[in-house]
Formats: structure tokens, sequence, C-alpha cells
């Protein structure tokens, strides 16, 4: 069993591709992510682009004004 683990972390090590997000650039928000009340499927998948104000680590802010 361990093995295979190691195996499987080997194979999604070299999958991953890191992801840097920094102030100022602009990204694509998920629609999964999104408080909606209607169905995931007729909904648009993504929505944006968005501009990020502050990134840290994992946490990002968006600027969601559309106008």
């Amino acid at each position: 069993m361990a093995a295979v683990q190691l195996q499987l972390r080997k194979l999604l090590q070299k999958r991953t591709m890191l992801c840097t997000v920094k102030a100022g650039d602009k990204v694509w928000l998920d629609s999964k992510h999104t408080p909606v009340d209607i169905s995931y499927k007729p909904t648009a998948r993504w929505f944006g682009l968005f501009e990020v104000l502050e990134a840290r680590g994992a946490k990002v802010t968006l600027g969601l004004n559309i106008w």
C-alpha cells in the first residue's frame, strides 16, 4: 500500500503546475464557488475577468466590480 501511495504521489507531482498569482493579475472565477439559486449546469461555467487585489498564499481577494 505504501509503495502505491508513493507511486501516486510521484505521478501527481509531475502533473501539478504551481500557479503564482499576484496583485494586478486578471483571473477567471469558477461558478462552482458562487452562491446562486440556479442549478450549476445551465449557468455559465466561468465569470471574469476580475482583477486580483491581494494574494496571500491560497487566499486571493478579487475586485468584483463589474462596471
